[in-house]
């Protein structure tokens, strides 16, 4: 009998799964969305790009305040450049940064590709 292999998910549904033309959800609908996947047992949530919106600042920042699913972990979705500007000075990238907590169970991917598991995105425990 061959050793069973664990498959682990990466949801993007809050992010990718929502920019679809006539699709806004509120604050309210994000926390449900990112419960449900937590009670699915979904160990990685991308939650959007804190910064972007103030939907997605704000779910970041109820995330924050309360306890996740024992082996669900936030990702924030952000890119680390942009053409012509210091990092230091990208307001984006500080946004990024800034409201999660040093030690905590959230993740940043940080990458421009199109799939959030290639090489060139790099997800890092913060």
């Amino acid at each position: 009998m061959k050793p069973s292999r664990q498959i682990l998910i990466y949801d993007t549904t809050l992010r990718d799964g929502i920019q679809r033309h006539g699709i806004s959800c509120s604050l309210e609908d994000k926390i449900k969305i990112f419960q449900k996947l937590a009670q699915l047992g979904i160990p990685f949530i991308e939650c959007g790009w804190p910064g972007a919106n103030t939907v997605d600042t704000q779910l970041f920042q109820y995330l924050q305040t309360e306890p996740l699913a024992q082996n669900t972990q936030v990702v924030a979705f952000g890119s680390t450049r942009r053409a012509h500007q210091k990092a230091s000075d990208n307001k984006m990238l500080k946004a990024l940064l800034a409201p999660i907590p040093i030690g905590s169970r959230f993740l940043a991917n940080l990458g421009t590709c199109t799939s959030p598991m290639r090489s060139r995105s790099a997800s890092m425990k913060i």
